[in-house]
């Protein structure tokens, strides 16, 4: 049974990184909302077959994805005007760190603009969507950043923390919670509170 669902598995892996994937992930930039909330989805939906973590060429699969994100949602003022294509971009986001955690330092500074714009987008989903991102992060990086110097990482999480903290006093509990999961990941992974605020 196992051989029979790696077939197909190995087709769709073949056709995306061998054919589509170019053209899909430039859709991510598309000027119409359509293409762009269309070629999230795809990319959701091959994700779990690219097996990122083994392939040749994973990082740059992964950085394929990530660069036309961060175009649309992170920088400021946010490009990506569609609230729902917001949110699926970071639902790709968190997908892309569960199936190629490793490719997550290559693409800090990605991963960082991303989580840091989200925190401040108006769409209340998206506030609850970056929480999870950052509690990703906080542990795919902030705990295996070894290589770096301790005052790098501490500069990394204090941002995150920051950046969460400006949602502690939003109306809607649920952007709160999701703020206060974020900075206990956070905190646990790199504690030093106090250089932060």
């Amino acid at each position: 049974e196992a051989e029979e669902k790696k077939g197909p598995a190995l087709v769709v892996q073949k056709l995306f990184l061998e054919s589509l994937a170019p053209n899909v992930t430039a859709c991510l930039k598309d000027e119409s909302e359509k293409p762009r909330e269309i070629s999230v989805g795809l990319c959701r939906m091959v994700l779990p077959f690219l097996d990122l973590e083994k392939s040749k060429n994973g990082g740059l699969v992964f950085k394929s994805f990530i660069k036309p994100i961060h175009h649309q949602i992170g920088t400021h003022p946010t490009l990506e005007p569609s609230e729902e294509v917001r949110l699926a971009m970071l639902e790709l986001t968190i997908d892309m760190l569960e199936y190629a955690p490793r490719y997550a330092v290559d693409n800090l500074d990605d991963l960082m603009a991303i989580s840091t714009n989200s925190c401040k987008d108006a769409f209340p989903k998206v506030k609850v969507k970056v929480g999870v991102l950052i509690e990703r992060i906080a542990s795919l990086v902030l705990l295996r950043l070894t290589d770096l110097p301790a005052s790098s990482i501490t500069q990394l999480a204090g941002q995150l923390a920051k950046a969460l903290a400006s949602n502690l006093k939003h109306q809607r509990f649920r952007v709160r919670a999701a703020a206060l999961r974020g900075i206990s990941a956070v905190v646990e992974a790199w504690g030093c509170v106090e250089q932060w605020f």
